[in-house]
């Protein structure tokens, strides 16, 4: 018997950042960080239904590895309301990446966050083989520190592919961080057109995301089109995570309310006299809905 499609909210607000994750039907990679509940199409619907949200970005898990089993079901299932972030293998054919297209992927991940990894050579290397490999409407998506975003600041900008980076970055939220060299780069990058920035999960940055306000507003002030909205649910434990999974214990997901996340970033738009409706607008066209 046929699975049943799903209705989402007639709307444009699009969560740029979620994940899917179903180890009954597909399981997880057995090296890897974390185990997380099941959080499967289903209630990623819910979770769009109670935020209003029409349009997703599902962005391929670390405890899926290169496997996009999961992903892959959960497009499907949205039929053209959903795209895709993959992970690319260094063995990722060109008849693979082409599948992964025609389902509504458009960019590729690399991660290193996950393992805590700051060796900006490698972040180098495993750059350069991504522009290698997708196509070019795709982008690249960077969940790096911004020590490192900022080590990759040549190779950013000499690239004809675009970028996006997780998180805001994962700044930190001391005084006068938002007028840090490392800030400053991102708005450079992104006021250039080479970066656009989520601002999305600002739990592991912060434990209030007001403490997050100035990078959001010299962000929107110096390119106001390269601003994403996201939430990061179903909200893994992220940078709390101390110690690698172990296959019994289940990680818990945060409880966030991502409502009053979205009111705050629309209050920012407003603060920076920009249309409420800027930051779908930005996801419209990146991810080409």
């Amino acid at each position: 018997m046929s699975e049943p499609s799903f209705q989402l909210p007639q709307s444009v607000l699009c969560d740029t950042h979620v994940h899917v994750f179903d180890a009954a039907r597909f399981p997880f990679a057995e090296r890897r960080r974390f185990t997380p509940g099941y959080a499967g199409v289903d209630r990623l619907v819910e979770h769009l239904d109670h935020i209003g949200a029409g349009r997703v970005v599902l962005v391929q898990p670390s405890v899926y590895g290169s496997d996009h089993g999961c992903l892959a079901h959960a497009l499907q299932r949205l039929k053209g309301r959903g795209r895709g972030v993959a992970v690319l293998a260094p063995t990722s054919t060109a008849l693979e990446v082409a599948g992964l297209d025609s389902l509504g992927v458009r960019a590729a991940r690399i991660n290193f966050v996950v393992d805590g990894n700051a060796d900006a050579s490698a972040a180098r290397d495993a750059v350069a083989q991504a522009i290698r490999q997708v196509p070019a409407h795709w982008h690249v998506q960077l969940h790096v520190t911004l020590g490192v975003l900022r080590e990759l600041g040549n190779l950013i900008r000499s690239s004809s592919c675009h970028f996006v980076l997780d998180h805001i970055g994962l700044p930190p939220v001391t005084p006068g961080a938002a007028e840090s060299e490392e800030w400053r780069e991102v708005c450079d990058l992104a006021a250039a057109s080479k970066l656009s920035v989520k601002l999305s999960a600002p739990y592991l940055s912060a434990p209030d995301a007001e403490l997050l306000a100035p990078m959001a507003h010299s962000l929107l002030q110096a390119a106001p089109r390269a601003a994403l909205w996201g939430t990061n649910w179903p909200h893994t434990q992220g940078t709390a995570r101390s110690a690698p999974a172990t296959p019994d214990a289940i990680e818990p997901f945060r409880e966030v309310d991502d409502l009053a996340w979205l009111t705050r970033c629309q209050g920012w738009l407003e603060t920076a006299g920009l249309a409420a409706d800027t930051l779908d607008a930005n996801a419209q066209r990146l991810y080409e809905f």
